[in-house]
């Protein structure tokens, strides 16, 4: 395999199941000539069977597939690992539990090469439901689930709407300054905490980077029923708080998120359905900021 490549396809998994092997299919059938792109496993620390399927895929494809292990465990570190392994000029992520259209990666070409002011994109996350859907799950809460669809015409992005880790591509000069994913945001084993990407993009457009919307680049996210439950959506909601004020206090300051207390109290009492638990994580999250330096 050449030194350097057109594109990494990166897939940063942690003991997924059967799920890993059909996105890493979906990546083997992509329409490009594959001497133009590698796909690139980071293990974010899997146990031993799990371990062993994502070695047995590289092994099944030594010209196409790398296998890399990442013992530090956490979203953003396994991110981190792939930039010091991917070769690719552009670096494609897709989650360990979605699959790609086949012109996914071309379309991810495509757009980079004819705008060499893009630094970061991210296309159409369709939600693939494995179980009906649930009628009490409404579009906020789609977006908890990754769903990211955003029209049909390219387009630039700004804070908060930002591309999901469930796709989304950058160009690797972006990262030649050394900036790389915060390890203090993002999914570490069963936490639920995010913004991994929406943190580093937000770094990113601060210093000029633009950020935009590829719809060509597709995917489906596959969305299990072990997923469709109100406790897990009451989690997913609370670490959606907590998210947010972390980057808050991150990126504001304390005085920032003191502001915000107020409207969060009001809707913590205001609110009935399952956004109430986001308003009780910023909450949770705005006393630490009261009782710890800001960072």
């Amino acid at each position: 395999m050449p030194a350097s490549l057109e594109l990494s396809a990166v897939i940063c998994t942690l003991d997924r199941g059967p799920e890993v092997e059909l996105a890493v299919r979906s990546l083997l059938e992509q329409d490009l000539d594959p001497q133009t792109f590698e796909i690139l496993l980071i293990d974010n620390g899997s146990r031993p069977a799990a371990a062993a399927v994502l070695r047995g895929l590289a092994a099944s494809h030594p010209d196409r597939v790398r296998y890399v292990r990442e013992e530090r465990v956490g979203e953003s570190s396994a991110r981190n690992c792939s930039l010091a392994h991917a070769r690719g000029a552009i670096l494609a992520y897709l989650d360990d539990d979605a699959i790609a259209d086949p012109g996914w990666l071309r379309a991810y070409r495509d757009a980079f090469a004819a705008d060499p002011g893009l630094s970061v994109a991210g296309g159409r996350v369709r939600l693939r439901y494995l179980v009906d859907r649930p009628d009490w799950i409404d579009a906020q809460m789609e977006t908890w689930l990754s769903g990211f669809e955003r029209g049909d015409e390219p387009h630039d992005l700004c804070y908060p709407d930002f591309p999901r880790g469930a796709n989304m591509a950058y160009r690797r000069a972006a990262f030649a300054d050394g900036t790389r994913f915060s390890e203090d945001f993002g999914r570490k084993g069963s936490c639920l905490l995010s913004h991994s990407e929406i943190e580093l993009i937000h770094r990113l457009a601060e210093k000029g980077h633009r950020v935009g919307y590829v719809p060509a680049a597709g995917v489906d996210h596959l969305v299990p029923g072990g997923r469709l439950d109100r406790a897990w959506f009451e989690r997913r909601s609370h670490w959606q708080g907590r998210s947010e004020v972390l980057f808050d206090r991150v990126h504001r300051g304390r005085a920032a998120v003191l502001l915000r207390i107020p409207r969060h109290v009001a809707g913590w009492l205001r609110k009935r359905d399952l956004r109430r638990h986001r308003h009780a994580g910023y909450l949770a999250g705005a006393l630490s900021s009261l009782t710890h330096p800001a960072r």
